[in-house]
């Protein structure tokens, strides 16, 4: 039999409703290597559910039921999924900085282009852009 370890997992909200994350740990033998706040998935009596590993036991409880003991059948690689979600909120932030330049731009292009028809507003701007010096 292959290496294994013990982990102890609480459940995320499962799509039948079965589970909630309720802080209830839960037993299971897991044969990759995890850490605490990995997601995993793991087989249950109601099929497989996404659950997050809590912490890994040194010993086996003495209290669990009796019958085979259910197993972590995978870790989850959200890594992928993550660097998507941090990519598009940058893109996001860079748009919005984009947006907030050319704004900015259109409406100095526009005192540009009403200075050059009214020599009012060339006094007006040509005195703006002495105070901002």
């Amino acid at each position: 039999m292959n290496e294994f370890m013990m982990v102890n997992v609480v459940f995320n909200v499962s799509m039948n409703g079965s589970y909630a994350n309720t802080d209830k740990k839960y037993f299971f033998l897991c044969y990759e290597e995890v850490a605490e706040g990995d997601v995993v998935v793991v087989d249950t009596v109601n099929g497989l559910q996404l659950a997050t590993v809590v912490d890994k036991p040194s010993s086996m409880p003495g209290d669990l039921p009796r019958g085979r003991i259910k197993e972590v059948v995978c870790k989850v690689d959200l890594s992928a999924y993550q660097q998507r979600k941090a990519k598009a909120e940058r893109r996001r932030e860079v748009k919005r900085e984009m947006d907030k330049r050319v704004e900015m731009l259109k409406e100095e292009a526009v005192y540009e282009m009403m200075a050059e028809k009214d020599s009012s507003l060339k006094l007006l701007l040509d005195e703006y852009k002495a105070l901002q010096e």
